[in-house]
C-alpha cells in the first residue's frame, strides 16, 4: 500500500515535469522566417551610395518577436567597417514587415549586407536567428572639386593653381588638367599625402606656360574603386579663371591664342576667347582612371615639386624688341616651324634709319672725290724727261777684268731753272683743275 503510494506522487510530480518540457521543446515552433531583399542587388557596382531595403514575414501562426536588424559589413578588410541598425517598429509583425535603410559607406568596395529576423509562436516559443544576405560593389566617386583659384607668379612666368582638397578617406590624389595642354601631353599628378596638399588647401605652381598665351585649369579628383583594383574613379571641376601669361615688353603678341596670324584671325579667336570654354570630351566630370602607372607619376610630380627653380638671370632687360618663339597658325601647337621677331625685325618692309642715309651720303662723296682726283690725275702731262736707257755694254775682253763705271752724278738744278720750271707749271695745273 505504502509503494502504491509513493508510485502515485512520482507520478503526479513527474507529469507536469514532461509537459513541461515538451513545450519548450528541443527543436524550432515552426518554419523559418521569409526575407527578401530588393535592393542592393547581388554583385552589382554602385557609383551612390545603395540602400538597404526588403520585407522580413514569420511563418504561419507566428509573429516577429524582435526588431528587424540591418547589418553591413566590409569583405575586402575585415573589421573595417561593421555597421549595424534595427528597425523600429517590426516587433510583432504577423505579416510581411518592411525595412529600410540607408548607410554611409566611407570606403569604395567589396560589402555584404545581412537582414537578420526572429519570430515565436502564440505560446511565446521563439525560434531564429534567420538571416538573408546580398552582397555589393561600391564604387562612388569623389565630389566634385569646386574651381581652382590661378594667380600669374612673382616672377611673371608662371601660373600658380590653388583647391580645396577632398575629405574622402580613400582618395589617392589630384590631376591637374589645363587648356592649351602640357608640353608633351604630361599631366600633373599630386598625391593626397604630397607636401603640395595640407588639409585645408593644395597648391601647384606651373611653369611650363608659354608668355603672351592664356590658361584654364581644372582639378580631377582621383579615387580608389577598392582594394586590390588597378582603376579609380574621378570627378573634374569646372574651368579656373583664364589667366593670362604676359608677354615680354616689346613683343607683339595676341594675348589668349598660341600665335600669331592674320587681322581676320585674330579677331576670331579673341570672339572664340570670350566664350565659356567648351568641356573637353576626354575630361568627363566623373569617369574612370587606370592606376596602374600611378605611383610612377606621383613619384614624378614630387621629384618635381621638389626640384628648386630655375636662377634668375639679372643681365636680362626686359625692354629688348624681343619676341619668343610662336608655332605657326594652324600647325596645333607644332614647334617645329617657328621664327622669331629679333630687334624689330617683323613681317613688313625694314626702315631705314636716318643715320644710315647720312653715313651712305658720305660715303658716296668720298668715291666722288676720289674719282676726280684720279681722272686729274691720268690727264696730266708730266714735265720729267724720260730716263735714258742704257745701251748693252761691249763685252769684256779675255785676260781683262770688267771694271763696274760709277753712274754720273746729277748735277743740283739752279735756282733759276727751278723758277722757270714752276712758272711753267703754273698753267697747266690750273687748267687740270679746271679740266
Amino acid at each position: 500500500m505504502a509503494r502504491l503510494a509513493r508510485t502515485l506522487v512520482a507520478g503526479s510530480l513527474v507529469a507536469p515535469f514532461g509537459a513541461a518540457l515538451a513545450l519548450s521543446g528541443a527543436g524550432p515552433a515552426g518554419a523559418a522566417a521569409t526575407i527578401s531583399i530588393s535592393s542592393p542587388a547581388g554583385g552589382q557596382a554602385y557609383q551612390s551610395q545603395p540602400a538597404i531595403r526588403g520585407s522580413a514575414a514569420p511563418d504561419t501562426a507566428e509573429h516577429l518577436s524582435r526588431n528587424i536588424q540591418l547589418e553591413v559589413r566590409d569583405t575586402d578588410q575585415a573589421g573595417l567597417v561593421d555597421l549595424t541598425t534595427v528597425v523600429t517598429g517590426t516587433a510583432g509583425y504577423t505579416t510581411a514587415a518592411p525595412f529600410a535603410w540607408q548607410p554611409t559607406l566611407p570606403y569604395n568596395g567589396h560589402y555584404l549586407a545581412v537582414v537578420t529576423v526572429w519570430e515565436a509562436n502564440p505560446a511565446g516559443l521563439e525560434d531564429g536567428p534567420y538571416n538573408a544576405t546580398q552582397s555589393f560593389v561600391m564604387q562612388v566617386p569623389p565630389a566634385r572639386p569646386v574651381p581652382p583659384t590661378v594667380a600669374l607668379g612673382a616672377d611673371r612666368a608662371s601660373a600658380t593653381v590653388g583647391w580645396r582638397p577632398n575629405s574622402e578617406p580613400d582618395l589617392l590624389g589630384y590631376q591637374l588638367l589645363r587648356t592649351p595642354s602640357y608640353t608633351g601631353g604630361k599631366v600633373p599628378t599630386i598625391a593626397k599625402g604630397d607636401t603640395l596638399c595640407s588639409p585645408s588647401a593644395c597648391s601647384y605652381t606651373d611653369s611650363d606656360v608659354t608668355p603672351g598665351t592664356a590658361y584654364q585649369y581644372q582639378v580631377e579628383a582621383v579615387r580608389s574603386a577598392g582594394p586590390g583594383t588597378t582603376s579609380g574613379v574621378t570627378a573634374t571641376s569646372d574651368f579656373s579663371p583664364k589667366l593670362a601669361v604676359p608677354a615680354p615688353a616689346g613683343a607683339s603678341t595676341t594675348v589668349g591664342t598660341a600665335g600669331a596670324g592674320t587681322a581676320g584671325a585674330t579677331a576670331a579667336q579673341g570672339a572664340a576667347a570670350a566664350q565659356p570654354a567648351p568641356l573637353a570630351p576626354a575630361l568627363a566630370r566623373t569617369g574612370r582612371v587606370d592606376l596602374s602607372g600611378f605611383a610612377a607619376l606621383l613619384d614624378h610630380s614630387r621629384a618635381a615639386a621638389l626640384r628648386p627653380p630655375p636662377e634668375v638671370d639679372t643681365g636680362f632687360q626686359t625692354a629688348l624688341p624681343y619676341s619668343p618663339a610662336q608655332p605657326e597658325p594652324g600647325r596645333g601647337g607644332d614647334p617645329v616651324a617657328r621664327r622669331a621677331t629679333v630687334l624689330g625685325a617683323g613681317d613688313g618692309p625694314a626702315r631705314v634709319r636716318p643715320w644710315a642715309l647720312f653715313a651712305l651720303g658720305l660715303l658716296v662723296t668720298a668715291v666722288a672725290l676720289h674719282l676726280l682726283w684720279l681722272r686729274g690725275e691720268v690727264r696730266h702731262d708730266p714735265d720729267l724727261e724720260a730716263l735714258p736707257v742704257p745701251g748693252p755694254r761691249p763685252p769684256a775682253r779675255a785676260g781683262r777684268r770688267a771694271v763696274p763705271v760709277p753712274a754720273p752724278i746729277p748735277a743740283p738744278p739752279s735756282p733759276t731753272a727751278s723758277v722757270a720750271v714752276a712758272a711753267t707749271a703754273r698753267p697747266r695745273e690750273l687748267r687740270r683743275l679746271a679740266g
